[in-house]
């Protein structure tokens, strides 16, 4: 507790928004508990102050129900969810302001070949009254040809309705991903006609970071993919997140040989990039604290052209404690930081409490941080030093190089076997199915993506700076990934590669509750009234 004061804090917090989850109170009734708690915590800490802590640890429980409460109501009577409660499309003609440009890559949905997509804040809606204002942000999809700027004010004339939920077991919950991001209300719109331009567009901070992720991709595409197109987008997919759907066989060559977070970005390419970054400004910049500066500034823009999912929020923000704890002269606690990062992860986005992405994140991440130093003290480190005592004995360059790549092989065979065991139980449970070659695979396969990262930094920081330097390292970067894209293919179809898990009754009662995922969807249930 005193090395470690934000682990039973984020513990509790996260406890009270999956509290806020599963119980679904009403949000009056979160602040009228998180009153009365504080209330009586004040009274306990001036009668019993030994009563306090625990006052305390209830009103942080409370705090997580009330925010998950918060993000997941509608807000203003005016809200367009208010208007279109029901799955049910209706026809709407209502006006709002985009504030990102169509990308198929902002939600993942089964139509994005027929309609491109955009993000849009409503705030007017045709009555029988005439223009009544509304509020509320939508997902709106409209058909491929339709010119869409950020900041710009249409009228359209659209079929809406909230989001529908999976239609079979273990399809992919869009609504539950709408409403992680506040978005209660999917409009259609059907014909190009029946968008009206009010205003020409402007500025907006989504549109720039959109801007900014889709000019990087255009830049990464604009050789590799001329040179083979499934390799330019398998080097997005590995650098900047974004999986195009023609690469869906892949994505599942991946996930078969449980390399799955080494395709989608994840806290490996933060760490990755933070490491080189640190590296190669020792060269350039002596000062460490400024050195700090300049890399968690680089950092931060990675994180933009990515799609900012927990996984890389978990580490950025890890990342950037680590730096200003360097310019700050602190020493960084490991379990503080992953704390503090779920505080802040879980404060932006609460309904991502059942998320696979930040499940596999943190209970991973925490899982190395305490059981690797462990678990190599007693399986390595009598191993270990002996053949370190042989190295010094002999005393020569070969003997210590041959220690060296011993002692990191050792440690990274350690490292991915508790990770790999630690995320069996939860891809078992979200996905369905086990990898148990994972723990061999992930020591062969993670330095050949390793590599194929760095080349793809290279090969985009080289279309950046201009053409002829990317035409010299399009064709290294190219063959090196169809390489590990051929490899990938190869170790998935090993036998025992992967194994199908049926979830049983007792395990979807017991962990998400009436049957929910696999028998009648709750997830109709979930949207706030």
């Amino acid at each position: 507790m005193a090395l470690h004061p934000l682990v039973p804090v984020a513990a509790l917090f996260a406890g009270g928004v999956a509290l806020g989850r599963m119980a679904d109170p009403a949000a009056g009734l979160c602040l009228l508990l998180l009153a009365g708690t504080l209330l009586s915590w004040w009274l306990l800490e001036w009668r019993w102050p030994g009563m306090a802590p625990m006052g305390l640890c209830v009103a942080v429980v409370a705090a997580g129900a009330t925010v998950y409460q918060g993000s997941q109501r509608y807000g203003p009577a005016t809200h367009i969810a208010r208007f279109l409660p029901s799955p049910q499309p209706r026809l709407i003609t209502c006006r709002l302001t985009t504030l990102t440009a169509p990308d198929n890559a902002v939600v993942p949905t089964a139509d994005t070949t027929a309609f491109q997509q955009f993000v849009g804040r409503v705030d007017a809606v045709e009555s029988t009254r005439g223009w009544i204002p509304a509020a509320g942000n939508v997902l709106v999809r409209v058909p491929h040809g339709v010119a869409i700027a950020p900041g710009q004010r249409l009228e359209l004339l659209a079929l809406g309705a909230a989001p529908a939920p999976p239609a079979n077991p273990g399809e992919f919950d869009g609504a539950a991903y709408l409403r992680g991001a506040g978005i209660f209300t999917v409009l259609q719109v059907k014909l190009p006609g029946q968008v009206r331009a009010l205003t020409a567009g402007g500025i907006t901070p989504q549109g720039l970071v959109q801007w900014f992720r889709l000019h990087l991709r255009a830049q990464l595409l604009g050789y590799a993919g001329r040179a083979d197109a499934a390799a330019g987008h398998t080097m997005v997919a590995l650098l900047l997140g974004h999986r195009d759907s023609s690469i869906s066989d892949i994505g599942r060559a991946f996930a078969a040989g449980g390399a799955a977070h080494l395709l989608a970005i994840s806290g490996f390419h933060i760490v990755l990039i933070s490491g080189v970054l640190w590296a190669v400004l020792r060269w350039i910049i002596p000062r460490p604290r400024l050195r700090s500066c300049v890399v968690a500034l680089l950092v931060g823009l990675y994180i933009l052209a990515t799609p900012c999912g927990p996984p890389v929020l978990r580490a950025g923000l890890a990342v950037g404690l680590v730096l200003i704890a360097a310019v700050l002269c602190r020493a960084p606690v490991a379990l503080n930081l992953l704390a503090g990062a779920l505080l802040v992860v879980l404060a932006g986005r609460p309904a991502d409490i059942f998320d696979a992405g930040l499940q596999l994140s943190f209970v991973v991440t925490a899982g190395l941080i305490t059981l690797v130093p462990r678990v190599h003290r007693v399986v390595l480190a009598g191993f270990l030093e002996r053949r370190a005592a042989l190295a010094r004995a002999r005393g020569t360059t070969g003997a210590r190089l041959k220690y060296q790549v011993l002692r990191l092989g050792s440690t990274a065979v350690v490292v991915n076997a508790v990770g790999t065991l630690l995320s069996m139980p939860l891809v078992a449970f979200h996905f369905n199915q086990i990898n148990p070659l994972a723990v061999l695979l992930g020591v062969l396969v993670v330095p050949v993506v390793m590599v194929g990262i760095l080349l793809t930094l290279v090969e985009l920081l080289a279309a950046l700076a201009g053409t002829w330097a990317a035409a010299l390292t399009t064709t290294l970067t190219v063959r090196w990934t169809l390489g590990l894209v051929w490899l990938m293919k190869h170790l998935a179809a090993l036998p025992l590669a992967v194994i199908v898990v049926p979830a049983p009754p007792w395990w979807c009662c017991c962990m998400r509750g009436s049957c929910y995922g696999w028998c009648a969807p709750r997830s109709t249930c979930r949207v706030p009234p």
